[in-house]
């Protein structure tokens, strides 16, 4: 079996979109409490994972389907304790406003999974994946802009990789550009961290897609994932 690179076994794991998840979850907001970020980053590692595992009953086509494929067992265990998990601690440790919208946007993921895999969600994937992940990302936020800003850059992320690992010369780009219209025009009206960690984003997401043909659809991922992060640098 071909050992993968080191830098590729984040996103094997699907560690990336939980760290993605936490990094703003605590920019975003005031104060959040550290059980509020390990909540909301097990239940988006359970959800990637249990996501990744039933995607790869029916693909192959990238590297990280053919690793779930691999060890399916062992991700849907690992994603089920993740959540059971998640939802203990939220349980015990977390307000009841916040349990409250949690599980709103908790219920809106569950229906996502049963539609996209029961083949009901033909198409508009990317708006859906990113608009929830956002919105679950700044439910402790209190700067509503800000929000909408992240969940634009979410949006115009995975239209992107979409695009790269299915047709990466296709003429247009309507979608991915107009997410990250409305990520820069909400941006504009965060305050000056947000506008720059968003701008940064979206600029490192434009030139990733002007070299689309020099990097390989790994790397290419990868890298996407790791534009994201754009608050470590403020």
């Amino acid at each position: 079996m071909r050992v993968p690179p080191w830098w590729l076994v984040p996103n094997l794991l699907a560690l990336d979109a939980p760290a993605v998840a936490v990094v703003w979850q605590r920019f975003l907001g005031d104060a959040v409490p550290v059980a509020a970020s390990v909540v909301l980053g097990l239940t988006v590692w359970g959800v990637y994972l249990a996501d990744r595992a039933l995607d790869s009953r029916r693909s192959h086509a990238t590297d990280r389907h053919r690793f779930a494929a691999r060890h399916f067992r062992a991700f849907t265990l690992v994603g089920t304790t993740a959540l059971a998990a998640a939802g203990t601690l939220a349980w015990l440790a977390l307000p009841a406003e916040t349990l409250t919208t949690g599980a709103g946007v908790a219920a809106a993921v569950g229906a996502y999974l049963v539609a996209v895999h029961a083949g009901r969600l033909p198409g508009g994937k990317e708006v859906v994946v990113g608009s929830l992940f956002g919105v679950g990302v700044g439910l402790t936020a209190a700067v509503g802009p800000a929000v909408v800003a992240f969940a634009g850059l979410c949006v115009a992320n995975c239209a992107l990789i979409s695009r790269w690992e299915s047709a990466p010369d296709r003429p247009g780009a309507w979608l991915p550009a107009s997410a990250a219209a409305v990520a820069g025009i909400a941006a504009g009206f965060s305050d000056i961290r947000v506008s720059v960690a968003v701008a940064v984003a979206l600029l490192a997401l434009g030139g990733l897609h002007a070299a689309r043909r020099r990097l390989g659809p790994a790397a290419i991922r990868v890298l996407a994932d790791a534009a994201l992060l754009t608050p470590l640098l403020a």
